[in-house]
């Protein structure tokens, strides 16, 4: 039978267990209380909890990717969870509505769109609401809300507003009032006009995320 080489191991007693460390780099088994550690050279770890008997594998957070990560695409080496991937660009779903023709002048007037909410956004909050016209107004601002008809109450704490000579805007949302279930009716309203020459046309872009 060949020799084998001798392997030398530190063994060092812990609190509720005990931890075995050898190699040239940091490289050691630990067992403290229902739970197994696993950790290689560098920052590199493995925890698996054993005191339930699940088989599950917990990895370290600093492997775990973040929403900011996420929305960047450029790490090879981290896990998602459907925390970050919620609050990721990655699931963030927009609702766009061509409310008024390109070369219509706009006008005052509640309901000049109307959205239904989908089951896909059902539970999610509504996180930024824009609007564009096709072409800009003078003298003053053209502003515009956005109304859950199915719950009786604005979704903005203040109004989009699109200053003069400007062609798009945004409005701040109610946090208190911005989440949406299924087959929500969503009301757009023209609240104010510019009082020089009406813009003309208008889209509005809604985008929706889990709280």
């Amino acid at each position: 039978m060949a020799k084998q080489n001798a392997i030398n191991l530190d063994v060092t007693p812990e609190s509720d267990g005990f931890k075995i460390a050898g190699g040239t780099t940091s490289r050691e088994i630990k067992v403290s209380g229902g739970n197994v550690e696993i950790k290689g050279s560098g920052s590199a770890e493995i925890s698996i909890p054993i005191s339930s008997g699940s088989d599950e594998f917990v990895l370290k957070a600093h492997h775990k990717a973040s929403s900011a990560e996420i929305n960047t695409g450029t790490e090879d080496n981290k896990y998602v969870t459907p925390d970050a991937l919620a609050g990721s660009n990655a699931f963030t779903k927009t609702v766009q509505q061509y409310c008024v023709e390109w070369g219509t002048e706009l006008a005052v007037e509640d309901g000049v769109g109307y959205i239904e909410i989908p089951a896909e956004l059902n539970g999610m909050n509504l996180i930024s609401a824009r609007a564009r016209v096709g072409t800009a107004g003078t003298t003053n601002a053209s502003t515009f809300d956005i109304y859950n008809v199915t719950d009786s109450t604005s979704m903005l704490s203040s109004a989009i507003s699109i200053a003069s000579g400007a062609t798009s805007g945004t409005g701040t949302v109610d946090t208190s009032h911005d989440d949406v279930a299924t087959g929500d009716i969503i009301r757009i309203d023209c609240d104010s006009i510019a009082t020089g020459t009406a813009p003309k046309g208008l889209i509005v872009t809604l985008a929706f995320r889990l709280a």
